[in-house]
């Protein structure tokens, strides 16, 4: 029985819910959003966040990182008092670490951990796809010990297996779907001579294609005994990709610090195996050690390029937290002997890791995702409740009087309920389908855009039934729980309430006061009142759907247009193409402030000169002797190119002959070169590298002393050199031959591709003059060494014989010159292998591949048998030949390769490119930076705080029009209000400074200047800032003998004195000392005597104006203004008094001696014309007390006796003003970014440019068997390309104008479906009226008029007030927004009402006309007739 009412219940509720085709269509829109958007998130968590959940607890992301690289230096064996710990640097870090997990274990610490330690190098070297692709080759590695030290950040397989042996590879499953990367596939990371393709079987080599083809048929079999691979390509780095997978330390692929986002179509992630990076298991140490020399290993270019860390996992999970990591680090440091100050312990989410990105960022995704899509999800569920409870309720009232006679005849309200279940049956099936179906591509796509920047094992969305059927009975049950709940509360009441269809409420106080209300008494208007006010629950339904509308679509309409003003206003008076930070100075510490050269146009050749006293590049006269002029013109124009900052070589000893091709000796180069032993202000460029390398300047002979006293101090600084010499003199116990043939093999196959290769000039003949050989070509030079009589070559090789004794491990061997054949390199008709191979039965000329780098030394010690050991000292022997002729005691390449080994991979390649060109030059600097007056401008820059906003304020000089055009809202120019101000400290301040800190034009604002100041701490620990006079650098000028060109201070025993403030102390940089050890300024730093802190002044500024511009917050202030602030202008005093008075001394003067040289010619390039100063008789400026920079001035400039005096003192000054200007940035309009093609350069926050201080040392090059870091780092600090910016901001804009897209068709879409389906219930409730009215003869258009035109006075007020509460929350979010530092263009568009307005006017017009079409189809007799209605 039951069933049969249930039955009759579906079958009427099913004629109910298909009665109203509108009600029907818009409750189906409604499910399909709603089925849409559940669809979507839980795939969504499915697909995305429970894989990114998994992947933490797989991979057991860490919870803290030691930050710490492989040449980072820790405590080994070589210092006696860790002598338990391995010399080994990497295995040393790894060993302190076990120490420390034991000592919390014994203690039973609640800091015990465990670890990994993970390393990553970069490569760019390959391409896949016409794409230069940069490669991050990683390798994790951990140790099993009695700890349960299980794996932290481990790699997880998502398809495929893991990797086994050497040559297989695991790497990103997205890169690989992107590109078409398969399992099996063969690649290469580094390009070699048989292609520079990522793919190895892209190659026109028939044979190369198939024999590959063959491999990857395997899948995973690249290392099998008797394979293609060994049997043929073993020589050649390639590996097999036998699975995809990723960690959770890269689930977001940021490869370094200056990436911003992943790439995926640029960047691709590739898992190694341990030995591919050289890092062999020591089982004695129970620890993985380098062996660097392992035949075939992935090398990097330099530092730059590798970076290592270890992952740290607490057993206890909340000691992550900031004191426990702080412990932690205490604890390590002391294990390790650190002595540098900087941080190495990170906890998981600080944001002072310059990796922190890699797990932040998809933090911080997905959570914006989740809060997005609950939003979205609450607000159409919300909607969907809404209408589905409206029209149950109408559903109820239309059908009352059957309810009711159903109800009297006992049918319960279980039964009735049935009644309502039909809609949400269909709405939810029909919406659930379509809109699961549609959420398979979407979200697909969306999972594409996560995969396009984060590593997870996204699993796929495939049409499923069961999941469908599951949506659509949630779907189902949801709408059907508030059916049923709606109409089980209305039916609640007595069934003659039912059948008297009596739902009317009494009408309240507000609802009479209306009705009293008589504006116009017309029939229309009193009806559409009367109708509003029976309808006023509608209408207040209505009226909040509009208020809601206006104000979204006040806010979605408003913001694309804030966003394309913020592209224009952010950009306003820029006119620069890049601007470019340098490393901040200390105040106190002038060693800090960098120097400018600009690039040469064209090669220097450097000459020599009796007159001028040596080898130079600069500018000489027919005499020989220095063209001062020209040097003064050059710096005078700010022509101040490498040549000034390069090495000048002293002739020591007479010269073969007084030529300009006379080369130096050993000696004089070396002595020259000391300069390596402070590099501040030098430069090495190709130039100087290619002049070298024509000299071709022979090692010192065995009997030369003081060659072989100085010479080591520079060859020493080429740690290749110096790690070759100490790896192969280990013993055989430590060492087999094979180990040490693929030591030297390694430098065969880094050295034998480098720049500078050169012949010794001692092998050339007796005829062949100076000039001949350094104009003749290398080839030249080669065939002379190739057919050289031998017996120079057996002195060479004489003098090396110890180094083959430890090469081949017997102390006795002997070499058989009897029948000696000349060593032979490979000259230009080696067409396959290149210039300075070795040329042998090995290597012929038709050779492609080097027989020396193919050599497997690690095969031959396998085999280990006579054969091997045979071919294995053949080799070793031919490369030590090699050696020996090119490289062994040579100062000049020292000079060449220590240069060049050190730059990551581009760098290097600028150089060759710059060093085989005809024209082009590439700089290596040391304090000193590319500029070009002409196209740009140095200023100094002030980082600036107030309120927790931090800022800067860049000063500029008048001419900086060139850069900038600063105007306000009323067009007026700001920079000449700025420079004919006369107020102290005033600035120019843009819109969004003056909007985050609410600042007005005139207002005086007290700012926090922050700058570096250099402090000593060894007072009782109480910080004392240094003074600029704490520092005695008179010994490095002479102040003697005019002009000096800068590398010519006196070289030897030109120590600095760095005398500690408040104390008869001092520290000394001795640069002498420093070469195996640090100094004694430096030691200061490393014991954290000497410290870098930050000074914060409180200073007063007043805004002369406002300019219209965004973006960044930031201002600007007169030049002069910014270095009284930040006190540069004392340091300028100090530059003039200390420096530049001692270099040019005299040079402005003359004696009665040299009376006719009594003026200066200088061309005046700006004026282009010619300028004659007169000279002074003996001016010296440093004396009369004119080394004192003011009191020059007041001589010179501003009390001169005569005009011409005041010309020379302009002179003078500008001359100084270019040669040591103050400033910490540029402005540029060259289209290289940062000068990178052209010149890189180091500082040194100290002001130590030893090579230690620099570069660190090792303790096993150490004379104290202490290691140390180096504090080196890049002299360019920051870099803003405009054209790049504007790119990313237009990239960010179109982002977030596309979801402001799809937010508007959400908002259009839920808004005609609430207002559709409301009209439809409007005229449901009055189709009697309606009918009636149509009866009497009332034309349609007039029955819509009255019925519906009662929105009007909804639509106007709540669209009014809409609109005002839209466009308060959007001014008030960007209010809030621009406190926290980010402005944008808050500008009110007169459009804006009039597009909201009719976005809103047009929803209704679409339902106005959905209800005039319904009433015109209406049979109002009909619906007289019936009462039921």
């Amino acid at each position: 029985m039951h069933f049969k009412k249930i039955r009759l219940m579906l079958k009427n509720s099913f004629k109910n819910a298909t009665k109203s085709k509108t009600q029907l269509i818009g409750v189906t829109v409604l499910a399909f959003l709603l089925s849409l958007v559940l669809t979507l998130v839980i795939s969504m968590n499915v697909r995305v966040l429970d894989k990114y959940q998994e992947m933490n607890i797989e991979s057991r992301v860490h919870d803290a990182v030691i930050d710490l690289n492989p040449y980072d230096k820790v405590a080994t064996g070589e210092s006696a008092n860790t002598s338990e710990a391995p010399k080994n640097l990497v295995a040393a870090q790894q060993y302190w670490l076990y120490k420390l997990q034991e000592k919390y274990y014994e203690e039973s610490s609640e800091l015990q951990f465990q670890w990994t330690r993970t390393e990553a190098r970069e490569f760019s070297q390959v391409k896949q796809n016409d794409n230069n692709l940069t490669i991050k080759a990683i390798t994790k590695t951990t140790q099993n010990n009695q700890f349960n030290n299980e794996g932290v950040d481990k790699l997880v397989i998502f398809e495929g297996q893991d990797i086994k042996t050497r040559h297989q590879v695991v790497i990103d499953p997205n890169y690989a779907k992107q590109n078409g990367i398969q399992i099996g596939d063969v690649i290469r990371i580094q390009a070699d001579n048989l292609g520079n393709t990522l793919l190895v079987r892209d190659s026109a080599n028939p044979t190369l294609k198939s024999d590959i083809a063959e491999i990857e048929k395997t899948k995973t079999e690249i290392d099998a005994a008797e394979g293609i691979y060994n049997k043929f390509y073993s020589n050649y780095q390639w590996f097999q990709v036998v699975g995809f997978g990723g960690s959770a330390d890269f689930m977001t692929p940021i490869f370094n610090a200056s990436t911003v986002l992943p790439s995926r179509s640029k960047e691709a992630m590739i898992y190694v195996s341990p030995e591919s990076f050289g890092l062999n298991y020591n089982d004695s140490l129970n620890l993985y050690e380098y062996n660097l020399n392992s035949n075939g290993n992935l090398t990097v270019s330099s530092n730059v390029e590798i970076e290592s860390f270890y992952s740290i996992k607490f057993t206890e999970q909340s000691k992550s937290i900031t004191p426990d990591i702080e412990q932690f680090e205490t604890d390590f440091r002391e294990l390790i002997r650190r002595n540098s100050n900087s941080k190495i312990v990170y906890a998981k989410g600080d944001s002072n890791y310059r990796f922190n990105k890699r797990i932040d960022l998809i933090e911080k995704t997905i959570k914006t995702y989740t809060i997005s899509a609950f939003v979205i999800f609450i607000l159409i569920l919300f909607v969907v409740l809404y209408t589905i409870s409206l029209i149950t309720k109408k559903q109820i009232e239309n059908s009352s009087k059957q309810l009711g006679t159903l109800k009297a005849l006992g049918y319960r309200k279980r039964i009735l309920v049935y009644n309502f279940i039909m809609l949400p049956f269909i709405t939810s099936t029909i919406g659930g389908f379509l809109g699961y179906i549609l959420c398979v591509s979407l979200s697909n796509t969306l999972t594409n855009e996560f995969a396009g920047y984060f590593s997870l094992n996204y699993s796929s969305f495939d049409f499923d039934w069961i999941s469908l059927v599951s949506m659509i009975l949630i779907m189902w049950f949801i709408l059907t729980t508030i059916s049923f709940f709606i109409a089980t509360l209305l039916m609640r009441k007595s069934s003659l309430s039912l059948i008297s269809a009596n739902f009317n409420q009494k009408h309240s106080a507000f609802k009479i006061w209306i009705r009293k209300i008589h504006i116009r008494k017309t029939f229309g208007s009193r009806l559409r009142k009367a109708l509003l006010v029976d309808a006023l629950g509608k209408m207040m339904a209505i009226g909040f759907v509009v208020l809601l509308s206006s104000s979204l679509f006040t806010i979605s309409f408003a913001a694309p247009d804030i966003l394309r003003r913020n592209e224009k206003a952010t950009y306003n008076g820029i006119k620069y193409k890049q601007i470019v930070e340098f490393a901040e100075p200390s105040y106190n510490n002038p060693l800090t402030f960098a120097k400018t050269f600009k690039p040469d146009e064209k090669q220097q050749e450097m000459v020599f000169s009796k007159e001028a006293g040596g080898w130079t590049s600069l500018a000489l006269r027919d005499n020989g002797k220095f063209d001062y002029d020209q040097i003064m013109s050059d710096f005078f124009n700010g022509d101040i190119g490498e040549k000034y900052y390069s090495i000048f070589i002293n002739n020591l000893f007479t010269p073969s002959s007084e030529s300009e091709y006379s080369i130096p000796t050993n000696v004089e180069l070396a002595m020259a070169n000391m300069k390596l032993l402070n590099l501040e202000g030098g430069v090495f460029d190709t130039n100087y590298f290619r002049q070298l390398s024509k000299f071709g300047i022979p090692a010192a002979e065995k009997n030369d002393i003081l060659a072989n006293l100085i010479g080591p101090m520079i060859i020493k600084q080429w740690f290749d050199y110096q790690n070759l010499f100490n790896e192969i003199s280990v013993p055989e116990s430590e060492q087999s031959i094979y180990q040490k043939g693929a030591a030297i093999q390694t430098f065969y196959a880094k050295y034998s591709e480098s720049i500078g290769l050169s012949i010794t000039n001692d092998f050339r003949n007796s005829t062949t003059s100076d000039k001949d050989w350094v104009e003749m070509s290398q080839t030249e030079k080669i065939n002379i060494f190739n057919d050289s009589n031998g017996m120079l070559q057996k002195r060479y090789l004489e003098n090396n014989l110890d180094m083959l004794k430890n090469l081949l491990n017997d102390p006795t061997v002997e070499l058989d010159f009897t029948n000696y054949d000349n060593f032979k390199f490979t000259n230009s008709e080696y067409t396959g292998l290149g210039e300075f191979k070795i040329a042998s039965e090995h290597n012929s000329e038709n050779e492609i591949s080097d027989y020396y780098l193919n050599l497997n030394f690690d095969q031959l010690a396998s085999e280990n048998s006579d054969e091997s050991q045979k071919i294995a000292k053949e080799a070793i022997t031919d490369m030590w030949k090699w050696f020996t002729f090119l490289f062994n005691n040579r100062v000049d390449q020292a000079i060449i390769q220590s240069a060049f080994s050190r730059p990551p991979y581009s760098v290097k390649q600028a150089i060759i490119n710059a060093f085989n060109s005809d024209n082009n030059n590439y700089s290596m600097a040391f304090n000193l930076v590319s500029y070009d007056s002409d196209l740009e401008s140095i200023g100094t820059k002030i980082n600036a705080e107030k309120n927790g906003n931090n800022f800067k304020i860049y000063g500029i000089d008048e001419d900086y029009n060139r850069f900038l055009d600063l105007r306000d809202t009323n067009n007026n120019d700001l920079m000449d209000k700025l420079f004919s101000s006369t107020e102290a400290n005033g600035i120019i301040i843009n819109q969004s400074l003056a909007k985050s800190l609410n600042l007005k034009e005139g207002q005086e604002v007290d700012l926090n200047v922050i700058q570096n100041e250099l402090q000593d701490t060894s007072y009782n620990g109480e910080i004392v800032p240094y003074e600029l006079s704490d520092w005695d650098t008179s010994s490095l000028w002479s102040g003697k003998g005019g002009f000096k060109q800068n590398s010519r201070t006196n070289n030897l025993g030109a120590n600095i004195i760095v005398n500690k403030p408040d104390s008869d102390s001092s520290n000394s940089i001795n640069f002498l000392t420093s070469i195996s050890s640090p100094t004694e300024y430096y030691s200061s730093v490393l014991n954290n005597e000497t410290i870098i802190g930050n000074k914060i002044t409180n200073q007063t500024f007043k805004v002369l104006g406002i300019q219209d511009g965004y973006g960044l917050s930031q201002a600007w202030i007169k030049n002069d203004d910014a270095n009284k602030i930040l006190q540069y202008d004392k340091v300028q005093e100090y530059l003039w008094t200390n420096f530049f008075s001692k270099q040019w001394n005299n040079q402005f003067g003359y004696t009665t001696l040299d009376q006719f040289n009594n003026k200066i010619i200088i061309e005046d390039k700006n004026q282009e014309e010619l300028k004659i100063y007169q000279k002074i008789k003996d001016l010296d400026l440093t004396k009369n007390g004119l080394n004192d920079l003011d009191l020059f001035k007041n001589e010179f400039i501003y009390h001169p006796e005569t005009q011409a005096k005041k010309e020379l003192g302009e002179l003078i000054l500008q001359i100084f003003e270019k040669q040591y200007p103050v400033f910490n940035y540029k402005y540029s309009n060259k289209l290289d970014i940062a000068d990178y093609n052209t010149a890189m350069s180091v500082s040194n926050a100290y002001g130590d440019y030893s090579p230690t201080a620099l570069n660190g040392m090792e303790a096993k090059f150490s004379s104290t068997y202490q290691s140390f870091d180096g504090s080196g780092i890049g002299t360019v600090e920051w870099i803003l390309p405009i054209d790049i910016s504007k790119e990313m901001l237009k990239e960010i804009s179109e982002l977030i104008l596309l979801l402001i897209a799809i937010a508007i068709t959400l908002i259009l879409s839920i808004t005609f479906v609430i207002i559709l389906l409301t009209t439809s219930v409007i005229i449901t409730d009055n189709i009697r009226f309606i009918s009636t009215m149509r009866v009497l003869g009332y034309h349609d258009a007039y029955v819509v008029k009255t019925v519906i035109g009662m929105y009007l006075v909804v639509i106007t007020s709540m669209f009014a007030v809409g609109f005002a509460v839209g466009w308060f929350i959007f001014a008030k979010v960007l209010n809030i927004m621009a406190l926290n530092g980010t402005v944008l263009p808050l500008i009110f568009p007169v459009w804006l009402p009039i597009v909201v307005f009719l976005g809103i006017v047009g929803i209704y017009a679409v339902a106005i006309y959905a209800g005039y079409k319904r009433i015109t189809k209406t049979n109002s007799v009909r619906i007289l007739q019936n009462s039921d209605i």
